[in-house]
C-alpha cells in the first residue's frame, strides 16, 4: 500500500487486516515502494495516484516494465475526484 500521507495507509492497513492474514508492505512514496517490492512477489498493489516524484501512474508503469515484479491486481486511489466533485456541485 503506497500513499504519501501516513494516516491513509494506516487506515488501509487496518481495513485490509480485518478477518484475514495478509502481509502488507507500506511505502510513503512511489520510489520507496519500488525499492521495497521490486524482486518480491506481490499479489496486489494499492497506490495513491497523486504523490510527489514517482506518482502512482509512474509506479505502475515501472512495475509493468518488470514482468516478475508486476502484481496481478492494481487498485489506484486518489482524493482529487472527490475534490472536483464537491467543488463542482451546485446546491439549491
Amino acid at each position: 500500500m503506497v500513499d504519501a500521507h501516513p494516516y491513509c495507509y494506516y487506515i488501509g492497513r487496518a481495513i485490509l487486516q480485518l478477518g484475514a492474514e495478509v502481509n502488507i508492505i507500506s511505502a510513503g512514496s512511489g520510489k520507496e515502494a519500488l525499492e521495497r517490492i521490486m524482486g518480491d512477489s506481490v499479489d496486489m498493489l494499492i497506490t495513491d495516484m497523486l504523490m510527489p516524484g514517482v506518482n502512482g501512474l509512474k509506479l505502475i508503469e515501472q512495475m509493468q516494465s518488470n514482468p516478475d515484479g508486476c502484481p496481478a491486481h492494481i487498485i489506484s486511489i486518489t482524493a482529487l475526484c472527490l475534490v472536483r466533485f464537491f467543488t463542482g456541485c451546485q446546491f439549491r
